[in-house]
């Protein structure tokens, strides 16, 4: 149990990788490439002992912008679940947006004091 923080860090992080790679394909790949290239390097970055404040607070302001982002999105699909691009964004999105709170949730809390 005590390395469940690193194993779901590493595999987000590979998870998201993945989807930096299926994207390039994509008409607007620059903007997806970003997206989900910010969430797997800061998966990696939890790794680190010394950025666990960053991480921390990074994956909640991803975690709330990814599903902002999603929420928007969702209004513009038209029902084709497994057809339509803007559906297959938005359940990237959710991914992302669930993960960046799994994320925080993960990442070791740093004392203030």
């Amino acid at each position: 149990m005590k390395n469940l923080p690193r194993i779901v860090s590493i595999t987000l992080a590979a998870m998201f990788a993945g989807f930096v790679t299926l994207q390039f394909n994509d008409v607007d790949a620059w903007l997806w490439v970003l997206a989900y290239g910010v969430a797997s390097v800061l998966c990696l970055c939890n790794l680190s002992k010394r950025l666990d404040r960053v991480v921390n607070r990074m994956s909640a302001l991803l975690g709330f912008a990814y599903a902002l982002w999603a929420i928007a999105l969702f209004r513009q699909t038209s029902g084709r679940w497994w057809d339509g691009e803007i559906e297959r964004e938005v359940g990237g999105l959710a991914i992302t947006a669930l993960a960046m709170l799994m994320l925080n949730y993960f990442t070791r809390r740093v004392s203030r004091f």
